[in-house]
């Protein structure tokens, strides 16, 4: 099971299954169907959230390839694509589809939360001394095409906005 859709849909078959009593479904582990259906709302009410992500319109991993094939002065932008599909099909895996635009996701907070995550871990590469120099190349060449991405396509920024 990978998805949450994955779990909910193992959790409604069981409960479907089990007119009465109980599951056994580890030594000492007794779940009642009344507590299958209790998980299953738990779990159905999620897209419902206020923030919580729907299908999207369109797939984001198309355009950013596309995007980094427009900018020439990478040499390794056929790499850097190829590392773009290869988080895309583990996104597919981990949850069921691609990074979609228009998802009702707060697109700017998790850049940013991202960012900060890549500001750690790039801290914790320094504190170990762990990352080779071409490591840290590659790493700037992707920073590199951030920037460039950004610099190329978003609106200018206006100082009166936070």
């Amino acid at each position: 099971m990978k998805t949450v859709k994955d779990v909910r849909d193992w959790l409604v078959t069981l409960a479907d299954a089990q007119v009465e009593g109980v599951w056994s479904v580890r030594p000492m582990v007794r779940i009642g169907r009344e507590d299958l259906l209790r998980a299953i709302e738990v779990l159905e009410p999620f897209k419902d959230l206020p923030d919580a992500p729907h299908a999207g319109v369109e797939a984001v991993t198309p355009k950013a390839v596309e995007m980094i094939g427009m900018m020439r002065s990478y040499h390794d932008a056929a790499h850097i694509a190829a590392l773009i599909q290869e988080r895309d099909q583990l996104g597919r895996a981990k949850y069921g589809q691609s990074l979609m635009a228009f998802d009702g996701r707060d697109t700017a907070k998790e850049i940013e939360d991202e960012l900060a995550d890549a500001i750690q871990y790039t801290a914790k590469g320094l504190v170990e001394g762990s990352v080779t120099g071409y490591q840290w190349d590659w790493i700037l060449q992707l920073i590199g095409v951030l920037r460039d991405m950004i610099i190329s396509s978003a609106p200018e920024v206006d100082d009166d906005e936070d």
